[in-house]
């Protein structure tokens, strides 16, 4: 890099490439999404897979016919699992990649006494960055010129701003809040500050997943209780008469026991759930990218679900962020304001709305010499520059450089403007000096700036929605108070009229007054901050939207924080989703698809569950019994694995893919664990308890076997049935179809296996039949089955009555 006569040229043509030749460039790994490494060891690696692969070896020898294949199916199940997860997870992988890409942070560099704008991931060793208000530091660096105030929060936690001028060091990962520097690039990709802190590109609040926690322990104790409950069953089936027969492979058993075994342990497993719940979410990653946003951390959509309070900006979220000055009041004439206006224009570097819209009415000649800048800071809330023959002059919000009486004229001015909802900004003149980055003394009032903020159109229909849907809105802002709740009242927000200024308000009292208010102006950037966690510890479920570097320790703090594509790249870099459009009208949508996939999942997870817990509590029972009665011999019903691939393909895995589909934007209430156990554990007791009876009635009945297994499959395939039926309601044309679909498939399963037997002399369901291909049943049998299938309608009609008065009593 060439610096001669302290004017900086830049990088040549010839550094630049050495320097990529060197791999001296400031790439760094993407960590928003999974490698296609992680993606297929995550997938393929689990102790389930494991102990299907021994189940399979052990499975593989017991075939004999045709009809024996249909044995395997669970191997088949678990490989379109396998498959159907990663295919989904690679797809979602890849169109987030593309989204990032699209989306990816660019940085003015001085190349060859040139400026051009690049990829942050183009940035080569002792590289020249222009840095400019709102922009993230891409690269540790050294100031060369000029003065900013920097925001170090992601590096240090502190929420204060830091100046920085030449010589001083900016660590990648902060942000600048205002002014403008060149900056020398010192450290690049992996041997940034940031990336030798952590594993992550930001310090940022990593979503926590209730429901990937709650299925991991689900998953953690099956997966512990499986190996010696596996090993347990064993030397308790090979003890048992009904399984004493010819040695089969070396284990010293036979294949009614093998069959048997690999039956219970199958049941026990959870095919697909996790399955269900990765693909859903990849496919809602992939709904949202449709919907022009990415998703940057995959479990903020739970998250997004279970939002019950959404926090907004007012500009850039109701507001459409497009300023316009309407009018110019001069309290004091014997100053040129237009003039002073158009040289603060010239020397000061703000970048955002504000500063914009006088830019554009004033323009940015420059008509006085200057001799001191103050960069507006979130501090301070004002900007100021001393001019050489004039003296020093303050912009920024009235109430903050001069406390009226409310007998001004001047005040009353203010308020009746701020009503209108106007921003209104005071031009002060001071005969104090800026010392230590502020000025202290008294200010006199030279002119009032009217400044409109223009609603967004459909913002209020967007609020409507919120409101129907259980979204309370606070609205957060640095404005008047008065300006932003007569803004709400015209976007139709709620309770507009609850509005508060934080200006002289304590941190320790924020606490109390979050809920109490919908308006909160004159805040700081802590401040924001301060209130989402307020709203927190308060119960809430808090999403955050921001577009400016004030809102990061805001979005850093919310469960969930949403950025807009158009705002700060150091606000994108930190949210967990961003709206490429950024369209606020397209957050109702956002917070529906969270809300639909969450519905779902815990819906399906319900169907998975039931079976696991009613085969845990069959060879449960089943260790139980051997040691208080053996001579009962009592097992799992299911003698072979094909006898569960009704209960499994037919009335889970069909129907929950089904209703995974469908669009449930109810709001989420309660716990994931909870909400699913509350809907699998009584159709799964009231399956066992059938089950049970079954057993016992058996052999006063004098039923064989071939009987018993007939009657178990149908009287627990039609209650299963039933764990569908309830789980359904309320229901809706989807699930009226799925059900009735389902009742139509298990039907017909006895006359394919009729079908199947007669023509190539195999049944893939494993039933016990006759020479003819029906069914062995009896009189007393089909009574049994009547009594139990009656019952169990009986049971599941007096919980769905008690599910429909319940939710009866939610919408009242």
């Amino acid at each position: 890099m060439l610096i001669k006569d302290d004017i900086i040229f830049g990088l040549s043509n010839e550094e630049i490439e050495e320097r990529i030749k060197k791999g001296q460039i400031n790439k760094t790994p993407n960590r928003k999404t999974k490698s296609y490494k992680e993606i297929f060891l995550n997938n393929l690696l689990s102790v389930f897979n494991l102990v299907i692969l021994v189940m399979a070896i052990l499975v593989i020898p017991t075939i004999k016919s045709v009809g024996d294949i249909s044995n395997l199916m669970f191997i088949v199940i678990a490989l379109l699992n396998l498959i159907i997860g990663i295919v989904q997870e690679i797809k979602a992988k890849r169109t987030v990649d593309k989204l990032i890409i699209f989306n990816e942070s660019k940085i003015k560099v001085l190349r060859n006494l040139s400026v051009s704008e690049i990829p942050t991931s183009e940035i080569v060793l002792d590289d020249v960055i222009v840095l400019e208000a709102n922009k993230l530091i891409p690269a540790d660096s050294k100031v060369l010129e000029g003065e900013m105030y920097v925001n170090e929060s992601t590096i240090t936690g502190e929420s204060d701003d830091v100046l920085k001028k030449k010589g001083d060091e900016l660590y990648s990962g902060s942000f600048v809040v205002s002014g403008e520097a060149r900056a020398q690039v010192i450290h690049v990709g992996k041997d940034n500050f940031i990336e030798q802190l952590s594993s992550q590109a930001t310090k940022y609040s990593k979503p926590k997943s209730e429901i990937m926690g709650s299925l991991n322990k689900i998953i953690t104790t099956i997966s512990i209780c499986l190996v010696p409950l596996s090993i347990i069953l064993f030397f308790i089936y090979k003890g048992y008469s009904q399984y004493q027969s010819d040695n089969f492979l070396f284990l010293n058993v036979t294949r009614e026991l093998v069959l048997g075994l690999v039956s219970a342990i199958n049941g026990m497993i959870p095919y697909g759930l996790f399955l269900l719940t990765s693909v859903s979410l990849a496919a809602s990653v992939i709904n949202l990218a449709r919907s022009k946003t990415v998703v940057q951390e995959l479990y903020c959509i739970e998250q997004l679900a279970r939002v019950d309070t959404l926090c907004l900006d007012k500009t850039g979220t109701i507001t459409d962020g497009t300023m316009k000055v309407e009018d110019l009041i001069i309290i004091n004439s014997k100053y040129q304001i237009l003039e002073i206006i158009s040289s603060m224009n010239s020397v000061l570097k703000n970048n955002n709305q504000t500063a914009k819209a006088l830019l554009e009415k004033y323009g940015d000649s420059l008509f006085y010499k200057t001799k001191q800048i103050l960069n507006f800071n979130s501090t301070n809330k004002y900007s100021a520059v001393t001019f050489e023959s004039i003296g020093t002059f303050v912009l920024g919000a009235p109430d903050v450089l001069i406390k009226f009486r409310k007998t001004d004229p001047n005040y009353k001015l203010i308020n009746s403007k701020s009503y209108q909802g106007n921003r209104v900004l005071a031009l002060c003149r001071t005969t104090s000096k800026i010392q230590d980055n502020m000025i202290k003394g008294n200010f006199e009032l030279v002119a009032l700036l009217i400044i409109r903020d223009h609603i967004r159109e459909g913002a209020k229909e967007t609020i409507e929605e919120f409101a129907r849907n259980g979204v309370d809105i606070k609205i957060i802002s640095g404005d008047n108070p008065i300006t932003v709740s007569a803004i709400a009242k015209v976007a139709g927000v709620p309770n507009y009229d609850k509005y508060i200024s934080l200006d002289e308000v304590k941190d320790e009292e924020i606490d109390d007054i979050a809920s109490k208010y919908t308006i909160f102006g004159r805040v700081r950037p802590q401040q924001k901050k301060l209130l989402v966690e307020a709203l927190k510890k308060d119960g809430h479920k808090v999403a955050m939207t921001g577009d400016g570097v004030n809102d990061i320790l805001a979005l850093k703090e919310a469960d969930c924080s949403i950025a807009m594509a158009s705002g700060s790249e150091a606000v994108r870099t930190v949210a967990h989703l961003v709206l490429l459009d950024s369209n606020f009208l397209s957050l109702p949508k956002v917070v529906n698809e969270g809300r639909r996939v969450i519905n779902n999942i815990e819906r399906s997870a319900s169907l998975f569950l039931s079976k696991t817990i009613l085969m845990v509590l069959i060879n449960l029972t089943a260790v139980a019994l051997f040691f208080i009665k053996p001579s009962l011999e009592f097992t799992s019903p299911f003698r072979q694995p094909s006898q569960l691939m009704i209960i499994e393909t037919f009335i889970i895995g069909i129907p929950s893919l089904a209703l995974a589909l469908e669009a449930n934007y109810s709001v989420i209430s309660g716990k994931f664990i909870k909400n699913i156990f509350k809907k699998s554990i009584p159709g799964a007791i009231v399956v066992f308890i059938d089950l049970l009876l079954i057993r016992f009635l058996s052999p006063m009945y004098g039923l064989s076997q071939e009987i018993e297994t007939n009657v178990s499959l149908l009287v627990s395939t039609y209650s299963f049935f039933l764990i569908l039926f309830y789980i359904s309601i309320p229901f809706t044309k989807l699930r009226l179809t799925t059900i009735i679909l389902t009742f139509v498939l298990i039907t017909i399963c006895p006359l394919f296996s009729y079908y199947t037997f007669n023509v190539y002399g195999a049944d893939f369901f494993h039933y016990g039949l006759n020479p003819n291909g029906t069914l062995i049943l009896d009189k007393t049998s089909y009574l049994i089955i009547g009594i139990l299938i009656l019952s169990s309608i009986i049971i599941h009609g007096v919980l769905s009555i008690i599910k429909f008065k319940n939710l009866r009593r939610k919408t009242q």
